[in-house]
């Protein structure tokens, strides 16, 4: 393998040379994960194989199944399958998946510190798992707990609660263009969850979800309410949002809002274009709709305006079956998990198996905040580039 012939995007090849004394078979991983188009190799054939940058592969022995592995196109240019022994290619560190992107993110990997090794407890945080996957305590343990950050969060209004409200700098209703909130009981659990995850408390059996910047404020942005009644009006409240985010001081954008069309509009991407010159990192969900590629806001990370997040299904280690994929085309896409226990407006908590990209979304903004602590000269280019780097395909 030569891992300086390396193809980026659009189409390209490889060529598998079976050298072995057994037939090998050739199989394409289809978008839904299932091996298909299988193509057999005798002792001693080869084959070229056309392809897309982005598809995963796999061959195995038809059968020892000694040999056993998969890889991606784009990171391949000619195998050779022996009798040696298993031969295992695994994408490290900064890889693309059609799947999952860059894959799961890691704290300790994108900031550069050192990973504690610590495990968080379940009876600590409702939402340890997560945290655990992330290697979030790696950053607390160095010292970089988002103090001095702002992250805007533009959703559907936060609802009062004690552990949350305080950590309000300001708030702005982009529906009704003013700085008092307007409706505030529509998914009233859903920017209280992003929260947490954001701020939640580090405090010893806490109940629910423990923050990623624990020591971040929040500004609080309307963005939608059951009086949104259009594409074109919800397009202009996040316009509206993201420029007096900008202009409030916010470090970070998360916006755990998606969208039914497959693009984002131009005045959309013009305000995250605004917003990037401004050096302010913003981080949009990649949507639940189980679409090829992302939805509405997130195809804005295809032109290097902020990050996607897809949802990562822990148990498989594969995206949940609701949960969009990014596509053939790489950009910045990763990971991460939404499962947890998250508050209620009702001061209780409830348990999410798969609580949607929204809530995987804010993991990744959390570490978006944590790279400008660190690195506050930084050009976003940079903090997305430590955050896609550091992310790795896990199999």
């Amino acid at each position: 393998m030569d891992s300086n012939l390396l193809s980026t995007t659009g189409r390209t090849s490889f060529k598998l040379s079976n050298s072995s004394n057994e037939i090998i078979a050739l199989e394409w991983i289809s978008h839904d994960g299932n091996f298909v188009q299988r193509e057999i190799l005798n002792p001693n054939e080869s084959l070229i194989k056309s392809t897309f940058s982005t598809h995963a592969w796999a061959v195995e022995y038809m059968k020892s199944k000694e040999l056993n592995f998969q890889f991606y196109s784009s990171h391949i240019a000619s195998i050779e399958a022996t009798a040696k022994g298993p031969m295992m290619h695994r994408t490290e560190n900064i890889g693309w998946s059609s799947f999952k992107g860059y894959g799961p993110i890691n704290v300790a990997r994108s900031m550069n510190v050192p990973d504690d090794g610590v495990q968080i407890s379940k009876h600590y945080a409702g939402n340890f798992e997560a945290l655990n996957l992330i290697r979030a305590s790696a950053a607390w343990t160095a010292g970089y707990t988002g103090q001095g950050m702002t992250i805007a969060i533009l959703d559907a209004g936060l609802a009062n609660h004690i552990d949350y409200q305080s950590r309000v700098v300001a708030e702005y209703d982009a529906i009704l263009n003013r700085e008092t909130m307007g409706i505030n009981n529509y998914y009233v659990d859903h920017a209280l969850g992003v929260a947490s995850v954001l701020i939640g408390p580090h405090k010893e059996k806490n109940k629910t979800a423990i923050g990623v910047v624990p020591e971040a404020k929040l500004l609080n942005v309307r963005v939608t309410g059951p009086e949104v009644n259009s594409s074109e009006m919800q397009c202009a409240a996040m316009v509206r949002g993201i420029k007096w985010a900008v202009k409030t001081g916010a470090n970070v954008i998360f916006i755990p809002v998606q969208g039914d069309s497959g693009h984002a509009t131009a005045n959309f991407e013009q305000a995250l274009e605004d917003a990037k010159a401004a050096g302010v990192v913003t981080v949009v969900i990649g949507g639940n709709f189980s679409r090829w590629g992302g939805s509405a806001c997130s195809t804005a990370a295809q032109h290097g305006l902020c990050v996607a997040v897809g949802n990562l299904d822990m148990a498989t280690g594969m995206p949940f079956p609701d949960s969009n994929v990014p596509g053939e085309s790489p950009h910045a896409w990763v990971m991460a998990s939404s499962g947890g226990i998250y508050p209620t407006a009702d001061g209780g908590g409830k348990y999410y198996l798969n609580g949607g990209t929204s809530f995987a979304g804010p993991y990744v903004a959390g570490l978006a905040a944590l790279l400008r602590q660190k690195y506050p000269r930084s050009s976003v280019d940079d903090i997305i580039k430590l955050i896609t780097s550091g992310a790795q395909l896990a199999y």
